[in-house]
Parts: structure tokens; sequence; C-alpha cells
């Protein structure tokens, strides 16, 4: 199983979708991180599966929250381009 490395812009989403829903209930967020936790083991196992969005980026949706999780397959790694609020900016990784 390839490790994940994270874009600097992936990890300030992160850290704005769990401020959200931190403020929204606690409940929430600990849901939201469970998700977001089983959305990268799905990404793990089987890369390959989700659907190419360009030549070298794939996506996954976080089950249960408007969030998708855009990531590229590394030699060495998986490597975590975006997380987008799939309203607001769902085309902002594509400049990553």
């Amino acid at each position: 199983m390839k490790d994940f490395e994270y874009h600097p812009q992936a990890i300030v989403e992160w850290v704005a979708a769990s401020h959200y829903y931190k403020k929204q209930n606690p409940r929430t967020l600990a849901r939201f991180e469970t998700e977001f936790e089983q959305t990268l083991a799905w990404i793990a196992q089987f890369p390959e599966t989700w659907p190419l969005v360009s030549d070298i980026t794939r996506k996954c949706q976080i089950k249960h929250f408007p969030y998708t999780v855009f990531f590229q397959i590394k030699p060495d790694s998986l490597v975590i381009i975006a997380i987008t609020h799939q309203k607001r900016h769902p085309d902002s990784w594509r400049t990553r």
C-alpha cells in the first residue's frame, strides 16, 4: 500500500472543512472525519478504480458530505491534491 502525500492547499481545505463542521456540531465533525478516513482507505486499496478527471488526476467523493478528494497516483505515493466542496470551487484543483 502506498503512503499519502498532501498538497499544501489540500491541507488548508481539510482544516477549513473541519472547522466548519466543528462549529455546526462536534458529532458532525466526527462523522466527517470518519468518512474522510474511509475515503482515504478506499483510495489506498483501489487507487485505479476511481474515475479520471484529467490525464493524471482522479476523484473520489466523500460519502454523505459535499466534498471530493482529488488525487494522483505516483510511483511511491498517492498525492492528495485537493479536498474541494462540490458547489463552491469544484475546479480549483486544476491549477495544482
